[in-house]
């Protein structure tokens, strides 16, 4: 007979709460190059607990489901499945969704200001979209705009939505 409690590894007993309210919010990162996935992490460390740091966007999927993060940063070109793709396939199990909570924020990182790829990652449920370039500026801005439901995106480009 259960007594209600959870231990990991246990086969029986009940799920683990989605963490929802904790000292600091929670974060995966996925970047294929560990370089820049280091400088997000350092610009993030400070005010989010990072969870996971992945390579590649099965990774990235596996992570979500598994840590149900308060943020998600993910670049959009890496192996194995692209972060866009990545995101709309959490989105679409419900990963994203946290009972109680606020959904999980998604700011997209990519070397390519480009109008199409933009929309597809807003299509996706991202909120924020950061050229690489101007990661040092803009990224603290965008994960601020995206947890509290706006949109921020680099310049040049523009927001197909203003």
């Amino acid at each position: 007979m259960s007594d209600g409690s959870y231990s990991p590894g246990s086969q029986q007993g009940p799920v683990p709460p989605v963490r929802c309210a904790t000292s600091k919010p929670t974060a995966v990162i996925a970047d294929d190059q560990a370089s820049f996935s280091s400088i997000v992490t350092r610009l993030l460390q400070r005010e989010f607990d990072i969870l996971a740091a992945t390579r590649d966007g099965v990774a990235l999927l596996a992570a979500i489901e598994r840590h149900h993060p308060d943020l998600v940063v993910a670049d959009i070109n890496m192996p194995l499945m692209n972060g866009i793709d990545a995101v709309s396939r959490a989105r679409a199990v419900g990963s994203l969704e946290r009972e109680a909570c606020e959904p999980t924020a998604v700011v997209f990182l990519t070397n390519h200001d480009d109008q199409i790829l933009l929309e597809r990652a807003i299509a996706a449920g991202g909120l924020g979209y950061v050229l690489k370039p101007r990661a040092a500026v803009d990224l603290l801005v965008a994960v601020a705009a995206a947890r509290q439901g706006r949109r921020f995106v680099s310049p040049p480009l523009e927001d197909p939505a203003a």
